[in-house]
């Protein structure tokens, strides 16, 4: 598997039966060069091996993924 960024860590793996297109979710801790802390993103996949990368800073700051849940379809 490749991922979507080459400093990635702390991943949690969705896999969503309803949304074949995007079959396997990812969110990830991303430590980007420039910047002195972690950031979290997300990436999808079809077939969970080739991924695309969410947009770059959805959250511009270090958070600890607990768990993640479907409620109410999303």
């Amino acid at each position: 598997m490749r991922l979507p960024n080459p400093q990635t860590e702390t991943l949690t793996l969705i896999k969503d039966y309803e949304d074949p297109a995007r079959r396997y979710k990812l969110v990830y801790n991303h430590h980007p060069e420039d910047r002195d802390f972690h950031t979290i993103r997300t990436a999808t996949s079809l077939d969970g091996l080739h991924w695309n990368a969410g947009p770059e800073l959805p959250i511009d700051e270090f958070l600890e993924p607990g768990s993640f849940y479907k409620h109410n379809s999303l």
